[in-house]
């Protein structure tokens, strides 16, 4: 975690201060357990080449 918090500029524990600020908390492993059957699943049979991102909106909130 160290190297991604130096990355994104942020003090050492600065990540789990940016996770409480912008999200509240962390995913769960059932969450991303949930996106990956999804895509396991005939549910999926119409998706191609599709890129989901289970970060809580965390990526989009840095930009």
């Amino acid at each position: 975690m160290p190297a991604f918090e130096q990355i994104l500029g942020l003090p050492e524990g600065g990540f789990d201060d940016l996770i409480a600020h912008k999200q509240g908390r962390y995913g769960t492993p059932e969450e991303v357990a949930e996106a990956a059957l999804y895509f396991a699943s005939d549910r999926s049979s119409f998706c191609t080449g599709s890129a989901l991102v289970l970060d809580g909106g965390l990526d989009a909130s840095l930009l």
